[in-house]
């Protein structure tokens, strides 16, 4: 079930709202729901783009040729 919002306003001088107050809890929802609609509106494109196309058929050809190194070794070298 969702839970209510209550909302809390900064008005101006005219009683015109010009802010909100929430809660610490909803505010990081809030940002991880945009973080998220993001990540898949990058995805989206991502996906569409012939170069990352390329990309990612070149490290499955490198895979299938041994041509890897495990992320261990490679992080260790860093």
């Amino acid at each position: 079930m969702a839970q209510a919002v209550k909302e809390k306003f900064i008005v101006d001088e005219k009683g015109k709202p010009t802010a909100v107050i929430l809660n610490i809890e909803t505010y990081q929802k809030m940002l991880s729901l945009i973080q998220e609609r993001l990540d898949r509106k990058e995805s989206k494109l991502l996906s569409q783009s012939k170069h990352f196309k390329k990309l990612v058929q070149k490290g499955l050809r490198e895979i299938r040729e041994g041509k890897t190194s495990p992320w261990k070794e490679v992080w260790d070298e860093l």
